[in-house]
């Protein structure tokens, strides 16, 4: 809300209120980067000229870019030593420092790849397709197969994917949503968790949430060593479990703890479970107790948008 009445003044040109309305919502989200680089324009348009430069430099900090040279809020102070030393700082982010390699390459071009899953004993991946309803499998040495067909039992956009290597399985989390093919409105908001045989693809069992209403998102899993598996359900906040053999989920998180939870990831022990919130939070669960407590970053690390988790080396 206070962004909005800031945005609007603005447009107003008053932009003495824009910059008490975006240090209000600032109050709520210290370390939101769009935040921090709004407060900055308004300050430069103020005339607060440190301030904009000491929150554009927070702002590159966060390995966050921002095209500066294109924002004429700027103008104020864009001959100054300060903006010209954030704006190089910010433009070198823009470097590549990745290191990775191609694993495979998928022929098909508008799969919008979500999930992938890799099976440690055959060496295959697992491909999840948002936008073609549909599960592929890559082999370890890169040939492309179906693994189920488009809309094939009743697959909606394929997002979070998990082997269970141990019990042969393949897990899927599958949504309705409005970027997959042949999306009915009935089918959207609606989200199950699907279970198949690894060896043959058959198809075992599936595991609505909500009982199969509305207002749903199966986005992610992780398999626990018990056999268990969790689920995040991204539109109703809710975190939920099928415990091995049940026939139902059930609630692990209930709803208003979390706001967005989407990937999940489960320390060695199984004793701890962690769930990115996507809008800016990392939480860690403890599973016996079921108490979650947020995980502290450096204040100069942007936890906005974080989707897939992984645990790895502590």
């Amino acid at each position: 809300t206070w962004y909005q009445q800031g945005m609007t003044a603005y447009q107003a040109k008053d932009y003495v209120g824009y910059l008490e309305a975006l240090k209000k919502a600032a109050d709520l989200f210290p370390e939101h980067p769009a935040l921090q680089y709004r407060l900055a324009c308004a300050s430069s348009l103020v005339g607060n000229h440190d301030d904009a430069i000491a929150r554009l430099r927070r702002v590159a900090e966060m390995k966050v870019y921002q095209d500066l040279a294109g924002n004429p809020d700027f103008d104020p102070i864009r001959t100054s030593t300060g903006f010209l030393e954030v704006a190089a700082s910010m433009k070198s982010l823009k470097d590549r420092v990745g290191s990775s390699q191609s694993a495979f390459r998928l022929a098909q071009k508008d799969l919008i790849v979500e999930g992938v899953a890799h099976d440690p004993v055959e060496g295959d991946f697992y491909v999840g397709s948002v936008h073609r309803r549909k599960i592929l499998r890559v082999s370890k040495k890169g040939r492309t197969t179906d693994f189920t067909t488009q809309k094939q039992d009743g697959l909606g956009a394929v997002l979070g994917l998990a082997v269970d290597s141990q019990r042969r399985q393949l897990w899927a989390c599958t949504s309705g949503v409005a970027q997959m093919i042949e999306a009915t409105d009935e089918e959207k908001g609606r989200g199950a968790l699907m279970k198949y045989d690894l060896r043959t693809g058959a198809f075992i069992a599936k595991y609505p949430l909500g009982g199969g209403g509305t207002g749903h998102n199966c986005n992610d899993l992780v398999i626990a060593s018990s056999g268990d598996v969790f689920v995040s359900d991204a539109e109703s906040g809710e975190i939920l479990r099928l415990l091995s053999g049940a026939t139902e989920l059930k609630v692990f998180i209930e709803a208003g703890r979390l706001k967005s939870p989407q990937g999940l990831a489960l320390s060695p022990d199984n004793k701890l479970l962690f769930a990115a919130d996507y809008g800016g939070v990392l939480h860690r669960i403890d599973i016996a107790t079921r108490s979650a407590a947020p995980l502290h970053a450096d204040p100069t690390v942007a936890l906005l948008g974080i989707d897939g988790l992984l645990f790895y080396k502590n």
